[in-house]
């Protein structure tokens, strides 16, 4: 195959590293956005905001080095890529987890008795399953 008919796959490379980055983003961002309207203590809103703040820090950064410095169409040998990839692939595991932790503490306040705390976790522990499986889908 020559060369020159692997631009326009390279080029398509762009655009879905660019939809695999800020799909997950936004989903964070999202389950943020309920956190913060959950929650109005100030030390939980600050950690809701440094998490959204790493969300759309992390996700901008990767967006710009696609766009311009790890372009497939300018590195053919995809080395940047892969770092790029594994990156991403540890920075979501990380947020993942202080997703996860966030409502601990907003569970554990709650007045109410300690088996309708444990189903409300399960609630949250199953919805953000469901999020991660489909992540392992694309």
């Amino acid at each position: 195959m020559p060369a020159s008919d692997l631009i326009p796959y390279t080029k398509m490379i762009i655009a879905i590293g660019l939809t695999y980055v800020w799909t997950p983003a936004l989903t964070k961002l999202s389950l943020l956005v309920l956190y913060h309207r959950i929650n109005p203590s100030l030390w939980m809103r600050m950690a809701i905001y440094a998490v959204a703040a790493i969300v759309f820090g992390y996700s901008l950064t990767l967006t710009i080095m696609v766009a311009g410095p790890c372009n497939p169409v300018t590195h053919a040998d995809g080395q940047c890529l892969r770092s790029l990839n594994l990156f991403l692939s540890i920075i979501n595991i990380v947020t993942d987890f202080l997703m996860l932790a966030l409502p601990v503490p907003m569970l554990h306040m709650l007045q109410l008795p300690m088996k309708q705390k444990f189903m409300i976790g399960g609630i949250f522990s199953l919805g953000s399953g469901y999020v991660n499986s489909n992540f392992v889908k694309t």
